[in-house]
């Protein structure tokens, strides 16, 4: 014996608490690979403003394609390394861009899924803190 006084927990209005919160949370992580999966197929696109260096980048900032016209080639090095840099930075900026939209607007299904999961989370401490209360109430 621990000096403690015993008593049952589900007399505490703790019971089912377990399945309140799962009801609560959903998925967390179906939703966390919802999003996952729609910012890996985020493709930023980009443009020197010349328009001799199309670029493609993916949301790491990762050259998923370079197009060069032949044409730059005759001007040197230095306006070619100048050039693909301003056309690699337009596509990350893009890239960049696409994911604050996918994050801040509700109508897609990955910045829903997590508003979704924010939301859960923030019901299951809700009712966590709630049950806390009950219980010491109960206890006092």
């Amino acid at each position: 014996m621990t000096g403690f006084p015993s008593f049952d927990l589900g007399e505490l209005g703790t019971d089912g608490l377990e399945d309140r919160l799962n009801e609560v949370r959903g998925d967390p992580t179906s939703a966390a690979r919802e999003l996952q999966q729609a910012m890996a197929e985020i493709r930023g696109t980009g443009a020197s403003e010349d328009g001799t260096v199309a670029a493609v980048t993916s949301t790491d900032g990762t050259l998923m394609e370079l197009t060069v016209d032949p044409r730059l080639l005759r001007k040197g090095s230095e306006v070619l390394a100048a050039t693909v840099m301003e056309a690699v930075n337009a596509a990350a900026a893009d890239a960049r861009g696409q994911v604050g939209e996918q994050l801040q607007g509700g109508t897609n299904p990955a910045a829903k899924a997590a508003t979704d999961l924010q939301r859960g989370l923030d019901n299951v401490i809700d009712q966590v803190l709630a049950d806390v209360a009950r219980i010491q109430d109960r206890l006092r």
